[in-house]
């Protein structure tokens, strides 16, 4: 894209033939007439050719109008005829009440159809934001300008990518819509001009991946390579005979690489990436970057809420802030956002409020977003570090922000008013001592009271406290726990031999590490990694609604994001699994047909026929166990993988409209939302929160979610009239619309 960029400057500075250059365009414009209008590869093709155009274009339309319309066209054409489900990566999730309608979303393809509409009415004259060397050079004496150079035809290669490779270049050169400042600071990319500087962002910040501070640098110098008067002028540079530009070159970096890294559902290069950048441009101009950083915050703050954020871009934007903090020294105007607080806990005494209309839940996503800011700084630090930086209002344990104690593990049977106190302190006086697995089990089945008679199963409390001392074990540091796991591996198979001993197992984590989500999530992965815990009763946990994920001020689990932070643990080793599996039935399969290919040689080299003296039957049969090893491992990691996503869109689908499923049901999910809105209220945010966690569930798994349709169109959807529209005629079928909604985007029939 980038040498397509070059070739059509060269084609504007009468280098290269435009008539060559228009070829190269078709060629590539090509693949948009291909079956099923070639995927991503049209997508790259569009944003190449637009942005050659951008530059190329008033030199094209001067010698051939008529082509240069028809280019236009073709990618309008294209990008108006897609059927992808766009609405999917849209960074906003609202919930309207009855009768008013979303804003229309643009995504890039979009915005880049309008910018090259910009171009058509302003006579595909370049925005003049680029620079033409060529126009103030002149010729030496003598000389004679050369003829211009013919670029050939090319074309657009194939996909190469295996199923579960990662396709690094989906969402290169994508940005979100996420607008943070204005149009006469930075300019709309729906513009020539705005398309273009963000365009010529993304590209160092992407091509500078392998080093942030090279990036940081070139970014904060960019101001050079555009014609003069693009950005604000600096002090100095006062008085210079130029127009006076309103653009700001630190507030445009900062909202491109914000946008890139909210990108739905997956961004380009990793957060940390996008983050460091951040970081390295604020150490490098202090003065300049750091305002656009806090004005991008704000922005996003606002916007959390009734605006409608998605739920996973404010996950990543805690996430990515934490981290920005913890390089400065934790500190950022905290008092902004305690006249928030204090507007919530103002019925507890606290009146110095200024906003009273503010009174926040504790489930509200700003209070949430501050709960899980501080959270990932107590990772980041410890507790007490995080604490001191807050204000006195935001440190009180009655304001939800951070708790009062420090994430440390609860051990329950340390007190001597326990019922299990001296059956608990033996048990963990055994396994300090590092006795055998089998001594312990020995010794949980001789305690009294451990089981109601021969052969039956373990009593729940003494199957929980056994869980919570091998938890308490472990609880010094990781490799303590690891150890503990290694060493009790069998004792923790031996407690969980069922769904419901597992789910006690669960619950014993969820109690012992209550004040460190941290934790429990680190606990699970390894419990799951080991083939202590199954996904399914992961799943079956995170959606119970007695899981044990505290409620009240500390949100639902839902809000904080820890729930869903188990399940896309859980979700990811499913499809680890899976894609490992399968990559090694291809690696047997390409074994296989080398070794044949070998005989086959061998048998030519002896003069004999290639279909002749076939290898022995051992030897085939032996190859032949080898993949059919691999396939049966393969077909069991995939059905455990859909058994998985089937359960995980059941449970959401019932959590969200639960009377498809039982018409008794006394829970209103969606309704209960739908109902306030129309009341001119606002309130449910747990709801509210499961919805968007849902959509983030649907956009990120859907490649694995498409093939099993019919599954979940039998077993989730099939008792819900599907051609009720959009449901206004009551709150219950617009629930069922929306989610509905968001599984027709994933097929690709939203449109």
């Amino acid at each position: 894209m980038i040498q397509l960029q070059f070739f059509s400057l060269l084609t504007s500075a009468g280098i290269v033939s435009p008539s060559s250059l228009l070829e190269v365009y078709k060629s590539l414009l090509s693949v948009l007439s291909e079956v099923g209008g070639g995927g991503d590869r049209a997508e790259r093709v569009n944003r190449a050719v637009g942005e050659g155009l951008i530059r190329s274009g008033k030199t094209l339309y001067d010698a051939f109008p008529g082509e240069v319309e028809e280019l236009v066209g073709s990618i309008e054409s294209s990008v108006q005829g897609r059927r992808s489900g766009k609405s999917l990566s849209n960074p906003f999730s609202q919930v309207l009440p009855l009768g008013e309608e979303s804003e229309t979303y643009h995504d890039n393809l979009d915005n880049l159809v309008l910018a090259l509409q910009d171009l058509r009415n302003n006579a595909y004259e370049a925005p003049a934001a680029l620079p033409r060397p060529w126009e103030d050079s002149m010729l030496p004496e003598g000389e004679i300008q050369s003829e211009t150079y013919n670029l050939e035809a090319v074309s657009m290669p194939p996909e190469l990518y295996d199923v579960d490779e990662d396709r690094w270049q989906t969402g290169e050169g994508q940005t979100s819509s996420l607008r943070f400042f204005a149009d006469e600071i930075v300019p709309d990319p729906s513009t020539a001009l705005g398309w273009t500087l963000r365009g010529t962002v993304l590209d160092l910040v992407h091509i500078f991946e392998v080093n942030r501070k090279e990036s940081a640098r070139i970014l904060l110098s960019l101001n050079r390579y555009f014609a003069a008067g693009t950005f604000k002028s600096t002090p100095s540079a006062e008085g210079d005979d130029v127009p006076v530009s309103t653009i700001s070159l630190e507030s445009l970096i900062i909202s491109t690489i914000l946008s890139t890294m909210f990108l739905l559902p997956n961004s380009p290069c990793k957060l940390i990436y996008y983050g460091s950048v951040i970081t390295e441009l604020c150490k490098s101009s202090p003065n300049t970057v750091a305002p656009p950083v806090g004005r991008s915050v704000r922005k996003l703050f606002t916007l959390m809420g009734s605006a409608g954020l998605d739920i996973e871009v404010q996950r990543r934007a805690a996430q990515w802030f934490a981290i920005h903090l913890s390089n400065f020294g934790f500190q950022w105007m905290w008092k902004e956002w305690c006249v928030i607080l204090a507007a919530s806990i103002d019925r507890r005494g606290l009146i110095w409020c200024r906003v009273p209309e503010l009174v926040l839940s504790a489930s509200h996503p700003k209070r949430a977003f501050m709960r899980r800011l501080a959270e990932l700084e107590v990772r980041l630090a410890y507790h007490d570090r995080i604490l001191d930086t807050l204000p006195e209002v935001m440190a009180a344990p009655d304001a939800g922000v951070l708790p009062s104690e420090a994430p440390e593990p609860v051990w329950p049977y340390e007190r001597e008013e326990h019922p299990l106190h001296a059956e608990a302190l033996e048990l963990f006086r055994l396994c300090r001592t590092k006795v055998s697995a089998a001594d312990v089990r020995l010794h949980l089945e001789t305690l009294p009271n451990a089981t109601s008679g021969p052969d039956e199963p373990m009593a729940p409390e003494i199957r929980l406290m056994a869980c919570e001392t091998i938890l308490q074990l472990g609880s010094r540091s990781f490799s303590h726990f690891l150890n503990a796991t290694e060493r009790y591996i069998d004792v923790l198979r031996y407690l969980t031999p069922d769904p419901v001993a597992r789910r006690i197992l669960l619950d014993a984590v969820q109690n012992f590490w209550r004040h460190s989500s941290q934790q429990r999530l680190i606990t699970v992965d390894k419990y799951i990694q080991y083939g202590i815990l199954e996904g399914l009763d992961i799943v079956d946990w995170v959606f119970a609604e007695d899981s044990g994920v505290v409620s009240g001020e500390e949100g639902d689990g839902w809000t904080d994001g820890d729930r869903w932070e188990i399940l896309r643990m859980c979700l990811d080793k499913h499809v680890g699994r899976v894609a490992a599996v399968r990559k090694r039935v291809r690696a047997v399969e390409r074994e296989d047909e080398a070794a044949r290919a070998r005989r086959a040689a061998e048998r030519l080299e002896r003069g004999e026929g290639v279909g002749e003296g076939e290898e022995p039957e051992d030897a085939r049969h032996e190859r032949s166990k080898e993949a059919h090893d691999a396939q049966t491992s393969l077909d069991i990691q995939s059905s455990k993988l859909e058994k998985v996503l089937l359960a995980t869109t059941k449970h959401f689908v019932a959590s969200l409209i639960p009377w498809i499923f039982d018409p008794l049901s006394t829970s209103q999910g969606l309704k209960a939302v739908l109902t306030l809105l129309d009341a001119g209220e606002e309130g449910w945010w747990g709801i509210r929160a499961r919805w968007g966690w849902y959509k983030e569930f649907v956009r990120l798994y859907q490649i694995h979610l498409t093939p099993l349709e019919a599954n979940v169109e039998e077993h989730v959807f099939g008792g819900m009239d599907r051609g009720k529209g959009k449901g206004e005629e009551s709150v219950g079928e617009r629930a069922e619309w929306m989610v509905r909604q968001v599984w027709e985007a994933a097929l690709g029939g939203e449109e």
